[in-house]
C-alpha cells in the first residue's frame, strides 16, 4: 500500500489519509483525486499540466512547479480545514502520525535489505563497490559488474531503493560496509580483551579493582574511537574508513597485540602506585610499538607499496 503521493507509481493506487480509508487520495504519478466516503472528488491535480483544483465545481488554478508531496499537503489541507469536523481532524493528525512512522519503518528495512549486497571496499588507490550480481538482477531484472565505482555503487544503492518506492540517499555508505571489516574487527576485539580482563579481577586471577575496565566497556564504543584516532590512525585515514577495509592476518594480529597492550595500560594504571616505575615503562613501550604496528598495517602508503611489489 502507498503511503503517501510520492510512493505511488505509474499505475493509479489508493492512499489513504484516514485510517478507516473512506477517505483517499486515488492517483498515479501524472494526476489524481482525493475522494470521500461518497465518491466525491476534494481535489483534483494533474502535473502534467500543473493545475490543481477544489471540488468538481471548483476553479482549475494554474500551479507551475507543483509535485506530488506539495498536492498532497495542499489537498490535505483543504480537506481537513473545510470538510472535516473536530473529531475527523484528530483522526487525521493521529493517522498522520502513524503513516510517518510506518513509512520511515519501510524505507528503513529496504535499506537494510540491501545491506550487505553491495560493498563498499577502500585500498591505498581507489574506492571500489563489490557488487552482489545475483541480488541485483533479482531485484531490478537487469545484469550489472561485479566491481564499480564508489560512484556507481551508491548511484545502484539508491536505484534499487528507488525501484521500491524508497526515496534515494545522498550519502548512503552507512548502508555499504564491507563484511569482515576493521572496524567490527577492533570493536569486537575490544569488548573480548576487557571482558575476559574483568573475569580474571573478579575471580582473583589479575591485579587491578576493575573500575577501570568497567569504565572502558560502558563507554567502549567513543573509548575505540578516541584510541584509534589518538594513536593508530595513519594520515589520510579517517576512523569512519575502517568500515571498509578488509581484515588480513597481518591487522587481526596488530589489532590483538595493541588491544592487549591497552587492557594492559588500563589495568596497571589502577594500581600504579605499586608497579615499579621501570616496568611501567617498559610496557608503555610496548603498547606504543603496538599502536605503530597497527597503524603501519592501515597504512595507504604501505598498501601501495604491497600493491607495486605484486
Amino acid at each position: 500500500m502507498a503511503w503517501f503521493l510520492s510512493d505511488v507509481t505509474n499505475k493509479t493506487e489508493t492512499v489513504p489519509i484516514l485510517s478507516s480509508g473512506n477517505w483517499h487520495w486515488e492517483a498515479n504519478r501524472t494526476n489524481g483525486r482525493l475522494i470521500d466516503p461518497d465518491g466525491t472528488a476534494h481535489c483534483i491535480f494533474d502535473l502534467s499540466s500543473g493545475t490543481i483544483q477544489y471540488e468538481p465545481n471548483g476553479e482549475v488554478t494554474e500551479a507551475p512547479g507543483l509535485s506530488l508531496p506539495l498536492v498532497e499537503e495542499m489537498g490535505e489541507r483543504y480537506a481537513t480545514t473545510c470538510c472535516f469536523d473536530e473529531t475527523m481532524q484528530e483522526q487525521y493528525q493521529s493517522f498522520l502520525t502513524e503513516r510517518q512512522e510506518a513509512k520511515r519503518n519501510f524505507e528503513k528495512s529496504v535499506r537494510n535489505d540491501i545491506k550487505g549486497h553491495l560493498q563498499l571496499h577502500v585500498t591505498a588507490t581507489k574506492w571500489e563497490t563489490i557488487v552482489d550480481t545475483d541480488f541485483v538482477k533479482d531485484w531490478l531484472g537487469k545484469e550489472v559488474p561485479s566491481k564499480v565505482s564508489k560512484d556507481e555503487g551508491i548511484a545502484l544503492f539508491n536505484e534499487l531503493c528507488e525501484s521500491k518506492g524508497v526515496a534515494p540517499l545522498r550519502d548512503p555508505v552507512g548502508y555499504m560496509p564491507l563484511t569482515p571489516n576493521m572496524y567490527e574487527l577492533i570493536q569486537k576485539e575490544y569488548r573480548n580483551q576487557y571482558e575476559t580482563k574483568l573475569d580474571e579481577i573478579d575471580n582473583g586471577m589479575s591485579i587491578g579493582s576493575g573500575y577501570g575496565v568497567e569504565a572502558v566497556l560502558k563507554n567502549l564504543s567513543s573509548t575505540v574511537r578516541e584510541n584509534m584516532q589518538k594513536q593508530c590512525l595513519p594520515p589520510g585515514v579517517r576512523y569512519g574508513d575502517l568500515r571498509f577495509m578488509d581484515v588480513t592476518p597481518e591487522r587481526k594480529a596488530a589489532v590483538k597485540d595493541f588491544v592487549h597492550w591497552r587492557v594492559n595500560k588500563t589495568v596497571v594504571y589502577e594500581v600504579r602506585r605499586s608497579i615499579d616505575p621501570a616496568k611501567q615503562e617498559r610496557d608503555n613501550a610496548k603498547f606504543q610499538e603496538a599502536a605503530n604496528r597497527l597503524k603501519a598495517s592501515l597504512s595507504p602508503a604501505k598498501q601501495q607499496a604491497e600493491a607495486l611489489s605484486l
